[in-house]
């Protein structure tokens, strides 16, 4: 990021809200019904908040499991680790989401399974394995 501060002096900056998840999923829906693979809005929701509304990492989610299936549903969507490559989580929010007991998410999940299975989503969509092993951001 700070390669392009330098920019920031010539360059017109702009900023956009990001678009609301039932925009996005209903746009989803849309694209899997062009393409035959059944869905509900509700699938489609979880989808945008797996992907934090990552409208790339959403399609990409979708083709992958087109490869396999005619059909998705929420279950799918929660257990398959898809969808959260593309998402880059941050250092703190990983280590938070380890060591912290007031993690919403943690206290959410009612079944150990669970709480494993998204704390290595967590993990895989960080991606940098040897900062989070050694306890440091840089």
């Amino acid at each position: 990021m700070t390669l392009l501060r330098p920019l920031r002096m010539i360059a017109q900056v702009y900023t956009f809200k990001p678009p609301l998840y039932l925009s996005l999923a209903k746009r989803l829906l849309e694209i899997c019904n062009w393409e035959g693979l059944k869905a509900s809005l509700q699938t489609m929701l979880t989808l945008c908040e797996m992907t934090k509304g990552d409208m790339r990492s959403s399609i990409n989610t979708l083709q992958f499991i087109k490869q396999n299936t005619m059909s998705v549903t929420k279950k799918e969507l929660i257990s398959a680790s898809v969808g959260n490559k593309d998402i880059s989580e941050s250092w703190y929010r990983v280590v938070e989401s380890i060591f912290l007991q007031g993690d919403p998410n943690r206290k959410a999940a009612t079944d150990l399974d669970k709480y494993t299975i998204r704390l290595k989503n967590l993990i895989d969509a960080n991606g940098d394995y040897d900062k989070l092993l050694h306890g440091k951001p840089n």
